[in-house]
């Protein structure tokens, strides 16, 4: 188990690959009880009728 500075540390960086993610996936990645490596995956979707790109909603 990690200690509470480091679980601090961790909750914080989520929190902030959280804001402003409207679809997508934060993956977190833990060897031996430690938290090793944070993922933040974003979508971008298209719409037919409009070829800019938008994140989807």
């Amino acid at each position: 188990m990690a200690d509470s500075e480091t679980i601090d540390r961790v909750l914080r960086e989520v929190a902030r690959l959280l804001k402003d993610l409207r679809f997508g996936a934060i993956e977190i990645q833990v060897h031996d009880g430690q938290v090793v490596a944070i993922e933040r995956r974003e979508r971008t979707r298209f719409s037919a009728s409009d070829q800019r790109p938008h994140v989807a909603r």
